[in-house]
């Protein structure tokens, strides 16, 4: 029997610094084939289903009727069961796996000095690319072609044909030496697409891999096909095969036998022929009772995740676990032997064979770097979702006869970030957390959305029963293409055939869905409020551009400070009064409290309010306004995370942190403990260090 699993050709190859792929992993503390999903609590939709497929009665009728929901709507659920189940672990399992590669790529790179001074890429980490043999014979070939030229008269039938194969060779070997020159040049660059931690996820896993080579400077995934320079990604399968033949066979002895968890399950539920054992419902006895330890052992639980109850009786529970083992049981059976293994024992039980998958990549086709996070798409996410803030703010119903419009009127300017912000805004979001800056509205829903009603276009078997290997792979080929792709979009013609739509398409349609329930959610923020309110928002509300809002803006400046003759007294030798003093003066109740003087905690201190307000200072010019507010003229953009209520779990409300950019000039007016907030807010995006 074979464990199988798909791997790149270059698994096991030593790199220049003296570490294979597992050496590289131990290092990094990861364990890339051992990342595995978690499990969803679908409890929820199973009530949902139960309650459709139960009879309302005895009668025939009533049991049809049940028949017929089980059929419509409970199929539907037990699709959405299966990929609320599996999608979001996975979405966990591909951000660790790729967290992963970072960690092996930084440890790698980390090796490697900042320049590589080769005359062919890749010699500098002792895999050039392998072309010096083929320059070799080119260069031959044109030197006797050359020769036989010069013997030769220009009027004879055979001149024209070696005169061309020259030119054609002599070409070639120019190509080759630019395509050398250029690959040598991007990664000797380090002007700062060399950081990986900012590579758009939009990228493919192909792309992704292509560019750690080039800048771990290997080159031996180079080739020349058709005598053009191409990275390739031919994937081998690499598997474990033994004699097999006993529960005791050279099999268990590999798993350490009763030592570990799996060489224990190996020994019990096979038999004396090394053949899997199948248990019937009802089932006694010893060998059942065995079976069940084993599995609490390996940590298999039954259906509803919860610990087997070692009874020696074999029923619907003990199943479900017995299920899960099988499932996963070849792949963890690789990745104990990858890890365990000697490097004696592994050359003499792996099998590495051909097939999989094949990319390849024209060298002479790609751009300077790899794509990076596109801060344009980011900033205009921003932009509209601070927008979108205000008319939450201003109680808009999406009723509202407006509402359509202006909503609308905000996405079309998603539009203006281009194809390749929009695949950046798709594939950065994904898996994207509200404290991330880096990254724009989660997209999670929105990519299981595509999966959901494109299985055949990405080589889902059966949308019921899913495997995380093909949401990884449905996600990877996604990337691998553009926004201008047509996918199915879930929707029908009058003749029941599916309707295509860009991916460009869907997407904007699925962000205005969100745009929705944000607004009939409701949620307000109080600072995109106040600062609407003194005319110093981001710019991203209604009339952008109008000369109601440049007035308003030049009214919000030319207010800035007026307060303080009002508020403040000669408190200075000069006659002067200070701003701090008249804010501390107007806000003595942050200041102290009967008495006492008033603290925060931010970080590891305790901070007063008059020391807010002096390390305020640092981000531009205070002031206070004709009502006694704290105001702050911004001497630079900043971009801040404000802690949002998107939800309630329980008792508990849900809070999440979203980005929120303010400009230079910008005028932010702050009431009371907003001051906390806005502190607060700077300190956790690490603009403030205790």
């Amino acid at each position: 029997m074979a464990e199988e699993n798909t791997t790149d050709n270059t698994t096991d190859k030593k790199e220049t610094t003296g570490l294979g792929q597992f050496g590289l992993d131990k290092l990094a503390g990861i364990d890339m084939s051992g990342r595995q999903a978690k499990e969803v609590d679908t409890k929820g939709i199973d009530e949902q289903i139960t309650a459709l497929e139960k009879p309302a009665g005895g009668s025939v009728y009533d049991k049809m009727a049940a028949r017929y929901r089980s059929q419509g709507e409970g199929a539907v659920l037990r699709t959405q069961k299966n990929l609320t189940n599996l999608f979001g672990p996975t979405v966990n399992l591909i951000q660790e796996r790729e967290a992963a590669a970072q960690a092996r790529f930084t440890l790698l790179k980390d090796k490697l000095p900042e320049f590589d001074d080769s005359t062919i890429f890749g010699h500098q980490s002792g895999n050039e690319m392998p072309i010096v043999a083929e320059i070799e014979s080119i260069s031959k070939t044109t030197k006797e072609d050359m020769r036989m030229l010069s013997r030769l008269n220009p009027n004879d039938e055979r001149y024209d044909e070696i005169k061309k194969r020259i030119e054609k060779n002599q070409d070639a070997i120019v190509a080759f030496d630019e395509i050398n020159q250029k690959l040598l040049e991007i990664r000797n660059s380090q002007d700062g697409r060399e950081d990986h931690t900012q590579w758009s996820r939009g990228m493919d896993e192909t792309t992704r891999q292509m560019w750690e080579d080039i800048y771990a400077s290997k080159g031996e995934n180079i080739t020349i096909q058709d005598g053009k320079l191409v990275w390739t990604n031919t994937k081998t399968t690499t598997s474990y095969e033994f004699k097999g033949g006993s529960y005791e066979d050279d099999k268990y002895e590999a798993l350490n036998g009763y030592y570990s968890d799996l060489g224990n399950l190996a020994y019990w539920t096979r038999d004396k022929n090394g053949e899997q054992q199948t248990f019937e419902n009802g089932q006694t006895g010893d060998l059942v009772l065995e079976v069940q330890k084993a599995l609490i052992e390996g940590g298999f639980t039954d259906a509803d995740g919860n610990e087997l109850d070692s009874d020696g009786e074999w029923g619907l529970k003990s199943q479900a676990a017995y299920d899960k083992y099988l499932a996963q049981k070849d792949e963890l059976e690789k990745e104990w032997f990858d890890e365990n293994l000697s490097e004696e024992d592994k050359e003499k039980y792996s099998v590495t064979t051909g097939g999989g998958e094949t990319r390849v990549i024209d060298l002479n086709e790609i751009g300077d770097g790899p794509t990076m996070i596109d801060n344009i798409g980011i900033e205009k996410d921003i932009e509209i979702q601070d927008g979108i803030q205000v008319l939450i703010n201003s109680d808009i119903e999406v009723t509202d006869p407006r509402y359509d419009q202006k909503i609308n009127q905000l996405v079309r300017t998603l539009n203006s970030v281009g194809p390749k912000g929009l695949k950046s805004l798709i594939f950065d979001g994904f898996g994207g957390a509200g404290d991330d800056v880096l990254t724009s509205v989660n997209t999670d829903s929105f990519i299981e959305q595509i999966i959901k009603n494109n299985p055949e276009e990405f080589g889902i078997k059966d949308i019921n029963n899913l495997t995380e290997e093909e949401i990884i792979n449905a996600h990877d080929k996604m990337r691998s293409g553009d926004v201008t792709m047509s996918y199915n979009n879930g929707k029908k013609d009058e003749k029941g055939r599916p309707i295509k739509s860009t991916l460009q398409s869907q997407y904007l349609q699925w962000y205005r869905n969100e745009i929705d329930t944000k607004v009939r959610e409701g949620k307000k923020s109080k600072l995109v409020a106040t600062q609407q309110g003194s005319g110093s928002g981001s710019g991203s509300g209604s009339g952008s551009g109008s000369r109601k809002k440049k007035k308003k803006e030049e009214e919000s400046v030319s207010n800035f400070n007026v307060g303080l003759e009002e508020y403040g007294t000669n408190d200075l030798q000069d006659g002067s009064s200070s701003v701090i003093t008249a804010l501390l003066r107007e806000n003595k109740k942050m200041v102290s409290n009967k008495g006492d003087k008033r603290f925060w905690s931010v970080g590891n201190e305790q901070i007063g309010f008059g020391d807010m307000l002096t390390d305020l200072e640092a981000f531009g010019q205070l002031g206070i306004d004709k009502y006694g507010k704290t105001q702050l003229m911004l001497d630079d953009d900043i971009t801040i995370n404000v802690r949002t209520e998107v939800g309630e779990a329980g008792e508990d409300k849900v809070i999440q942190l979203k980005p929120v950019t303010l400009k230079k000039g910008q005028v932010v007016t702050l009431k009371g403990d907003e001051v906390i907030d806005f502190y607060t807010s700077l300190y956790e995006s690490e603009y403030i260090k205790n």
